[in-house]
């Protein structure tokens, strides 16, 4: 009789381990679309990728060319959709970013200006220490764009004009406040110069208005004039530093301005992201950066790839905040 009960007990521990192991082990685990197998079952929904400029501007660029890649890497088949939400020079969209669920369902492709500039105005829901950073994608200097036929052919003659007419030039930027407008206050402060900043939802509003007349000029990333300057429509007078577009055209520091930085675009989400969620869309979209396909299209837009991972990336967006927060206060955008 006890040989019999221990035979059962035995029988019903080997049952019971069984049952464990099949829960923990897993037919239910994810590949990734290399095959290998995801850390959980994220994503069960596709990934909505929030740009937060308007559509046709470099961001939207990126981030259509970016999702098409990333398609093919995300586990569970998954996909990503790309939806633009324009405004306030990028914090329209940041902000429904960083109000969205932890769950790694809602990431943002956004630049420099909602990020590292704008907190400092105080105007803006949250602050850099709020962002969730994913990893940096793209690196790219500014430029100041005129039609052909304007009268300025050099930096020295638009130059020699905004002294002789303070308040006339008007140049359209991406937002108020942001990285374009820095740009030509650092200008205004060293050389006694003042212009007038006329905002648009993104770069690509801003150079029709250029084309259209409505304003003088437009500072935009040199890859957003290519376009123009290609069909001759718009000359190059500057770039805020070295620009593998237009080697030949002067640079700030060339014209002895003590400013020399572009701007960049990046991945966001928000900050309570599960770290094993934030790894499999890292993995994913990185593989998606460096995608032939992306890296062809992005070069074919004259856009330079430069990646930095979350760590790199949070570190890069704050020491460019103290830069341009000091700056910002020198030419008394910010008290």
């Amino acid at each position: 009789m006890k040989r019999k009960r221990f035979k059962f007990i035995g029988i019903l521990v080997l049952l019971l381990s069984f049952i464990l192991s099949a829960c923990s082990g897993g037919g239910s685990s994810a590949t990734s679309g290399d095959g290998e197998e995801a850390k959980s079952d994220f994503p069960k929904k596709p990934i909505k990728l929030f740009v937060t400029f308007a559509p046709g501007g470099s961001s939207d660029i990126v981030a259509r060319a970016l999702a098409e890649a990333t398609n093919k890497y995300l586990p569970n088949g998954q996909t990503v959709v790309v939806e633009n939400k324009p405004g306030g020079a990028g914090t329209v969209g940041v902000t429904e970013v960083l109000s969205a669920k932890a769950d790694g369902y809602t990431v943002g492709l956004t630049a420099m200006s909602p990020l590292a500039i704008q907190p400092h105005y105080g105007k803006t829901t949250y602050q850099l220490d709020d962002v969730g950073m994913l990893m940096q994608i793209t690196s790219q200097p500014l430029v100041l764009a005129v039609k052909n036929d304007a009268p300025w052919k050099t930096y020295e003659e638009w130059l020699q004009y905004v002294k002789e007419n303070p308040g006339k030039f008007r140049y359209g930027v991406q937002g108020s406040g942001g990285i374009s407008q820095i740009v030509m206050e650092a200008v205004n402060k060293q050389e006694g110069t003042k212009t007038e900043h006329i905002p648009y939802d993104g770069s690509a509003p801003a150079m029709t208005a250029l084309l259209g007349g409505h304003v003088e000029g437009a500072v935009v990333q040199d890859m957003e004039a290519k376009t123009y300057v290609d069909s001759g429509d718009v000359r190059i007078l500057f770039s805020s530093e070295a620009s593998m577009l237009y080697k030949d055209i002067t640079t700030l520091k060339d014209a002895g301005i003590d400013f020399e930085m572009g701007t960049w675009s990046g991945l966001i989400m928000p900050k309570d992201v599960p770290e094993d969620i934030r790894d499999i869309l890292h993995e994913s979209f990185k593989k998606g950066l460096e995608d032939s396909q992306t890296e062809k299209i992005l070069s074919e837009q004259g856009l330079s790839i430069q990646y930095a991972g979350p760590e790199e990336f949070k570190t890069m967006t704050e020491d460019d905040s103290d830069v341009l927060g000091k700056i910002m206060k020198d030419t008394g955008l910010i008290k």
